[in-house]
């Protein structure tokens, strides 16, 4: 009896777990559907300029977690690979900006000079391995035991902080500088682009 009760649970068990996977595949399938329909009404409304500029802003949050001017959207959304440009953009916000005037993008400050920019991964990735290995100082020194006191566990955690952000200001430039490099249309073409895609969204 003990056994048939536990098979029975089994079952149950793997039935709820079933269903759930299910659901969860489920629910994926019909967000992407959703999503599609809403990328579709979203570049015709884009491309005919029926909604305000704000709404426009709005619906672009929607779809990628970023708020750019309309004029930036559609130079995004010209490019040959609209994934892949966006992603890039979101990872380069430190370094580059749009220009409204020219409909293309420029480096920010000090990575305007060709120099700063050879230098800039190098030096990013070098504070990383600086700030890492001081980091690690106290586990060299006398193990793990180190950290029982309070101000080298301070010490150590602040500079862990700095070499993961200068880790992730090294991959953000590279990417940088993959965007910069990554444009294959410029103005006045960019909005030919953006009418094929909201025509073969219709």
């Amino acid at each position: 009896m003990d056994e048939l009760i536990k098979a029975v649970g089994v079952i149950a068990t793997l039935f709820a777990v079933y269903k759930i996977v299910v659901d969860v595949v489920l629910a994926r399938s019909a967000r992407r559907r959703d999503e599609y329909k809403f990328v579709k009404e979203y570049l015709l409304a884009l491309k005919n300029d029926s909604e305000h500029t704000y709404t426009l802003e709005k619906g672009f949050f929607a779809l990628t977690g970023s708020t750019y001017p309309v004029p930036e959207i559609k130079f995004l959304l010209a490019q040959p690979s609209p994934s892949t440009t966006l992603e890039l953009r979101r990872d380069s916000d430190n370094f580059v900006s749009f220009n409204n005037v020219s409909k293309t993008y420029e480096w920010k400050g000090v990575y305007r000079y060709n120099f700063a920019r050879v230098v800039a991964s190098k030096w990013f990735f070098a504070w990383y391995v600086v700030t890492a290995s001081l980091a690690l100082t106290p586990i060299f020194i006398n193990g793990f035991a180190s950290y029982s006191d309070t101000p080298v566990t301070i010490f150590s955690a602040s500079l862990f902080v700095i070499a993961v952000s200068c880790l992730i200001r090294h991959s953000n430039f590279k990417k940088s500088v993959s965007f910069m490099s990554g444009f294959k249309i410029r103005e006045p073409h960019c909005s030919t682009q953006l009418d094929t895609n909201a025509k073969g969204a219709a």
